[in-house]
């Protein structure tokens, strides 16, 4: 949320009506002289100085953002002819970038701090594209079928770090995004996890979810789940996904195999994998309901279960399990989740204070003895209140955005916008 009129940001707390803001327009349209929103809103006693205050900011940290937004337009590399792709990766190392974006007729461009920025100043051409794309896909197939189907091909930088590149067509032509992949798979820590998700992969069995929405981090999360399992013991993890971007170390034997992202062939290869001897399955992104029936038994048999899933909260994710379960076996899925279950991690990528990194803000929950029941009763309004006042190994999304605020990592408008009880949020932030 960019929005820098102050209405607009009032109207975004849930706590104040919009009838409430009519009346106090109304009122200020009454006066001989205008009086500022603020000003009604304050005498009408609709929200408190305090509050005021501190939209008041909101809105000023905002306006300033939006400057420099305006500023940065103006790509930051001057050339007189187009790099080639390698020259353009390393500018998007270098600016710390997550993705790289080429687009026929547009300037390159790379996501840094969850904004797009240019690479050059120079606009891609269809000669460009075409030479740069027929050095990395596979040139056994026609130049056709290369630069006009959409496919995923792993490209080896000079620089030894690896990247995804995803092609397709538009209606100019081939484009293509870029997918910068680290070179060693971070650990939790140094992600920003608690020490609740370490502890989530101690078990033995049971089903883990990773859960959060498009550019969270879900793949690095479990990359680095993977990681902390192949260092800590000595197992068999089988990994299903449709991309296999990292490659691991440690005692553990890790096997990936590819999967497309389709409900049919994950639930084939969720079958074969119970003769498959492994001790860990990783789900890269889980789809349909026989594969997640599938997971339920490889969880409730020994296995430790862990699927990634888009979701925009813990309690979300949840309730997606449940699309697709008939009605009549809903109470015996609801009970045989509850007790399967050893962790949920719900997470969002925030715009660092410096715009320029990407900080974690991760919902982590160790299912309590209350989470279970309220799992198991189809309750899940109450899991919000129960991680407000369950102490221990369980932090709500409010809570972390409210410490990343205080420590000065990120701003306050950013944590705002993803809070999920604002009025609880802009109290404590007073």
């Amino acid at each position: 949320m960019h929005d820098t009129r102050l209405g607009i940001i009032l109207l975004e707390c849930p706590f104040i009506r919009t009838e409430e803001v009519e009346r106090c327009l109304q009122i200020q349209s009454l006066g001989a002289w205008r009086k500022p929103i603020g000003q009604v809103l304050l005498e009408e006693g609709v929200i408190s100085a305090q509050m005021l205050d501190l939209v008041l900011k909101i809105q000023d940290r905002r306006r300033t953002r939006a400057r420099v937004r305006d500023d940065d337009a103006e790509p930051r590399f001057n050339d007189e002819v187009m790099p080639d792709l390698a020259e353009l990766l390393d500018r998007a190392r270098a600016l710390r970038a997550t993705d790289v974006i080429l687009s026929l007729q547009r300037r390159p461009r790379a996501r840094s701090g969850g904004r797009l920025v240019a690479l050059s100043s120079m606009r891609v051409e269809r000669c460009w594209m075409k030479a740069a794309l027929r050095g990395v896909l596979d040139t056994s197939l026609p130049s056709d079928a290369r630069l006009g189907t959409a496919m995923s091909v792993r490209l080896e930088a000079h620089s030894g770090q690896s990247c995804y590149v995803q092609v397709f067509c538009d209606r100019h032509g081939p484009c293509a995004t870029i997918r910068m992949v680290p070179e060693l798979v971070p650990d939790l820590q140094q992600l920003g996890h608690c020490d609740s998700v370490g502890a989530m992969l101690e078990e033995l069995s049971g089903l883990v979810i990773v859960g959060g929405g498009p550019r969270s981090g879900k793949s690095t999360t479990i990359a680095s789940m993977v990681q902390h399992i192949a260092t800590k013991r000595a197992v068999h993890v089988l990994v299903l996904d449709e991309f296999h971007e990292f490659s691991y170390a440690g005692d553990s034997l890790v096997t990936r195999k590819r999967v497309p992202h389709d409900g049919a062939a994950q639930a084939a290869a969720l079958r074969s994998s119970f003769r498959e001897d492994p001790d860990v399955i990783v789900v890269g992104n889980l789809v349909g309901a026989e594969s997640l029936e599938l997971c339920m038994q490889l969880a409730s048999t020994g296995h430790l279960v862990i699927v990634g899933m888009q979701s925009p909260s813990c309690v979300s994710a949840l309730e997606r399990l449940e699309r697709g379960i008939p009605e009549g076996v809903i109470d015996q899925f609801r009970g045989n989740l509850a007790s399967t279950l050893r962790g949920i991690v719900h997470q969002e990528l925030v715009t660092g204070a410096d715009d320029a990194s990407l900080v974690l803000a991760t919902e982590a929950v160790r299912p309590s003895i209350a989470f279970r029941r309220a799992i198991a009763e189809g309750r899940y309004d109450r899991i919000p209140i129960l991680l407000s006042f369950e102490a221990g190994e369980s932090r709500s999304m409010d809570d972390v955005l409210m410490t990343l605020v205080e420590e000065g990592r990120i701003r306050i408008e950013d944590a705002f916008a993803r809070a999920k009880d604002r009025h609880r949020f802009l109290v404590t932030a007073g």
